[in-house]
């Protein structure tokens, strides 16, 4: 039994009519995992080109006037 959140003294019973042996994702069921590691990569990839491309300059006294 596994209590819902939210809820005082609700029970919830889960029935598993089926086992499955574990196995690997479709492409499909995997598409949006696999865009979104593709695009963190690319992210990723984009910032260390700028780092190394360029310097920051952090002007502190105008830093202060902005916290």
């Amino acid at each position: 039994m596994v209590e819902k959140p939210g809820e005082t003294g609700g029970k919830t019973i889960i029935v598993a009519r089926e086992f499955r042996n574990p196995e690997p994702k479709t492409l499909k069921e995997a598409r949006g995992l696999v865009t979104a590691d593709y695009q963190n990569y690319l992210e990723a990839e984009w910032i260390k080109e700028l780092r190394a491309k360029y310097t920051v300059d952090v002007k502190q006294e105008v830093l202060k006037t902005i916290k």
